[in-house]
């Protein structure tokens, strides 16, 4: 009589949800040449920061009936710079059938979703104003140092960093950001939007800072404000590094 034999092996995977920062472009008109022009040239800007990032694209501000996305070209337009896109949001019935033919994912409609907005721009990668009391006073706090590869995400709360922040890592806070080492990764404070957001550090080397969407990379800071004690805020739309 055989004997039964019962094979045991362990689990090849666990699923489990997860929140990830990902960098959401609202396209604002369909000329597919058009957005392939300057998606280039905004990558251009600050490619370390771009590359191989997650992308989602929302189609808020297309969502006419009459609009016809070319998924085909806007998706090689994205992927030649080197950003992995994810899926879409907030497009019509039409629009999010098309994009699964290109095998995109659908995702949620976004809460700050508006239908009234004035834009001028055919991309936007700047996320809605956010104001600060939306924020709780609270403070994550890292002491160790944070090495490349490494990023640390605080929600809906400041980020202190009591040590260096390596070239290669990422920081990102909905409130403040405050480095109190060498900062050399990228700094991104204000990430849901809030433009009172600041960051502070005591020597500038940061790969890109960015507050609200709004971002610098290092070739584009001034080498007098390099290696200083700074804080960055946004005023009139643009990033202001002075020295403390």
């Amino acid at each position: 009589m055989a004997k039964d034999m019962t094979i045991t092996a362990s689990s090849c995977f666990e699923l489990k949800g997860s929140m990830l920062t990902m960098i959401e472009l609202h396209l604002l008109q369909s000329d597919s040449d058009q957005f392939s022009l300057q998606l280039d040239q905004k990558v251009r800007q600050a490619p370390d920061f771009f590359n191989h990032a997650p992308l989602v694209l929302d189609l808020t501000q297309i969502q006419s009936d009459s609009v016809i996305v070319d998924f085909a070209d806007i998706t090689h337009s994205i992927r030649h710079n080197n950003l992995s896109l994810v899926g879409v949001r907030n497009g019509n019935r039409a629009q999010h059938e098309a994009a699964k033919q290109h095998g995109l994912s659908i995702l949620p409609e976004s809460v700050e979703k508006t239908s009234n907005s004035t834009v001028n721009n055919s991309v936007q990668t700047k996320p809605p104003c956010t104001d600060s009391s939306d924020y709780q006073n609270l403070s994550k706090t890292i002491t160790l140092p944070v090495r490349s590869g490494q990023q640390i995400y605080a929600k809906n709360c400041d980020l202190v960093i009591l040590n260096t922040v390596s070239a290669g890592a990422e920081i990102i806070a909905d409130g403040h950001i405050h480095v109190y080492g060498a900062l050399r990764g990228r700094a991104i404070a204000g990430a849901h939007g809030n433009m009172n957001a600041r960051i502070f550090c005591s020597d500038l080397e940061a790969e890109l800072i960015s507050i609200a969407g709004y971002y610098r990379a290092i070739e584009e800071m001034d080498e007098s404000v390099r290696n200083q004690t700074v804080q960055i805020y946004l005023k009139d739309e643009r990033l202001n590094i002075v020295k403390i």
